[in-house]
């Protein structure tokens, strides 16, 4: 989950249980998208940016720039090196 606190939160579903946050982001979360395969999350923020997170060490290994506005939309495209994002720029 994401939310205004800058965090993404990621559970468990199959007990319900929280297993921990990724912290990084200085604005809202607005969107994400994952790659299980490469266990790969992708985040977009109100702050302009967009992280990859490894979801095998839940840290942040890139930080994206280029909107001029926040990131409220984002498809990776599985099987390939391409992730779209859209924005209010």
């Amino acid at each position: 989950t994401g939310s205004q606190d800058c965090n993404i939160m990621i559970w468990d579903l199959n007990n319900l249980q929280y297993i921990g946050t990724l912290p990084g982001h200085r604005g809202f979360v607005k969107c994400m998208a994952a790659s299980l395969s490469r266990k790969m999350l992708c985040s977009g923020s109100q702050d302009k940016t967009i992280k990859i997170w490894s979801l095998e060490t839940f840290s942040s290994t890139k930080t994206l720039y280029g909107h001029t506005s926040e990131v409220n939309s984002m498809v990776l495209f599985e099987g390939s090196e391409v992730l779209v994002s859209g924005g209010e720029d």
